[in-house]
């Protein structure tokens, strides 16, 4: 489109607010791998917001000179092709589902954000918007759309610092381990993979974008999906560059995936989850975009092995793995009153071809995934504190008036490191992430609104890859300060 409608004037200090305010994050807790050992309860207290047009923050950590730093964005933009008035709340403004108003919004987010890395999903009339407002603002980006869908993932990078050196794109469904069968459902979702060139530095890294099985009972398929995703990254970084990987993971932080992937034990609850797959007599639907909150279980984490014997009854984790559970036959017995004419069919029938606890066992091979926004409730306590959990992601990145919760993620890989350890040379450091607006300010109608464009909030994160000579210094000052902490405990109690 040669121009794209303008923004209400009025609108735009609310959305600069919204969408300028970075929160510096504090120096323990900006080398994520080494943030996983602290004690959650004896952090510091939470520093201020900064605004990426003001002065920098004077109490920021320095970027080494040797180091590359950029700005990474995973956002949901909410494809236009998937909106219906019937979707939304009654109290959601024609104007929040139109298009030229929403692009308006959409692009004015991306200026206003101005991100080095930009991964979007749900993205649709890619030749009528994406292509030219991205090049005219120095970006180069890659888009592949869904298998036979109207609406896809794209990476765009700064074309002044960055060159694409090769490109990889993975249908789900095409996958031996996920493709659709008779007993199980065509889920169209892709993943792209990029590997960039830093021009100044010739470093490269790897980015990777998807968009995962929507499906809220749908954990373990999400989980093959991500399984094929590691193995496929494994494959394509045959060089075990650093890896980012964004995208809409439709699945919240107790959910089991997102356990798996950050090598956290499992609970019995989580372990459900992943059993809790459609029985073949089954008819389940589930209108798109329709999700229930997911409840939270603190219980302790079991040993999987426990679960893989047989139980007292005889029964095996494999018989348990086909047998319906009494949620899902009741779901079954009581389906929607109501379907909309998108409605999908979500697998009628069901044989696991990998039984869940094995399909767990498999991501030992992998590194461990270390998240953007791990820490967020301590950085920003005052707005996303609401969680009950032991999770410190944000309390929701998608905003419905049904539902909120957290599926969107940014996620740091070392392909080198073990995974079971953590390592204080771990070649990524966190210095800004984007701060959430509140609820107060989304409203109980949810998103999308006048002033955000998607039912998903962005999220960015300011982010250093060190060289391995930093990574050293940084291991060799934390290894210095954990021995003086200790001297200084030896000599308290002496």
């Amino acid at each position: 489109m040669a121009a794209i409608v303008q923004v209400e004037a009025a609108a735009l200090p609310a959305m600069r607010l919204v969408h300028r305010a970075m929160l510096a994050v504090p120096p323990c807790l900006q080398n994520p791998a080494a943030a996983a050992l602290l004690n959650q309860s004896n952090l510091p207290p939470s520093s201020p917001a900064i605004d990426q047009a003001a002065e920098p923050n004077p109490n920021a950590s320095p970027i080494a000179a040797d180091s590359i730093s950029l700005t990474v964005c995973s956002w949901n933009v909410l494809a236009q092709c998937l909106i219906r008035r019937d979707m939304f709340s009654a109290e959601t403004p024609k104007d929040a589902l139109r298009w030229k108003p929403r692009a308006s919004l959409l692009m004015s987010r991306v200026s206003t954000l101005n991100p080095d890395l930009l991964c979007l999903q749900e993205v649709d009339r890619v030749d009528e918007l994406w292509d030219s407002e991205l090049t005219i603002r120095g970006y180069q980006h890659l888009h592949r759309h869904k298998d036979a869908g109207r609406h896809g993932c794209l990476i765009a990078w700064r074309a002044a610092t960055w060159d694409l050196v090769r490109s990889h794109k993975i249908v789900f469904d095409a996958s031996p381990l996920t493709h659709p069968t008779a007993i199980h459902p065509k889920t169209g979702n892709i993943a792209i993979m990029v590997e960039l060139k830093h021009r100044q530095s010739q470093k490269s890294i790897v980015v990777t974008n998807h968009h995962l099985y929507w499906v809220p009972r749908g954990s373990y398929l999400r989980l093959r999906q991500l399984y094929v995703l590691m193995d496929a990254l494994a494959k394509f970084n045959d060089q075990d560059l650093p890896v980012i990987t964004c995208g809409d993971f439709n699945g919240q932080p107790q959910r089991p995936e997102y356990c798996v992937l950050t090598k956290r034990a499992l609970t019995p609850s989580q372990i459900e989850d992943l059993l809790d797959i459609p029985n073949k007599d089954e008819d389940v639907r589930q209108p798109k975009k329709s999700r229930s909150p997911t409840p939270t279980n603190n219980l302790a984490p079991i040993d999987s092995a426990a679960l893989a014997s047989p139980s007292e009854s005889g029964a095996t984790s494999a018989d348990s793995a086909l047998a319906p559970t009494p949620s899902l036959a009741a779901t079954a017995a009581n389906p929607p009153r109501t379907l909309s004419p998108d409605t999908e069919l979500v697998a009628p029938e069901t044989m696991v071809d990998l039984p869940p606890l094995d399909l767990v066992a498999k991501f030992d091979a992998f590194p461990r995934c270390y998240s953007a926004y791990a820490n967020y409730r301590d950085i920003d306590p005052d707005v996303h504190a609401q969680r009950n959990d032991d999770f410190h992601e944000p309390a929701w990145t998608n905003v419905a008036d049904t539902f909120r919760g957290c599926l969107d993620y940014i996620l740091m890989i070392d392909p080198t490191a073990s995974a079971a350890t953590d390592s204080a040379a771990f070649p990524f450091r966190v210095h800004e992430i984007l701060a959430l607006p509140s609820d107060d300010e989304v409203g109980v109608a949810g998103l999308p609104n006048l002033v955000h464009a998607s039912d998903h909030v962005a999220i960015m994160a300011k982010i250093e890859i060190v060289t391995p000579r930093t990574a050293h210094r940084d291991a060799v000052a934390s290894d210095s300060s954990t021995s003086a902490g200790n001297q200084q405990e030896d000599e308290a109690t002496g």
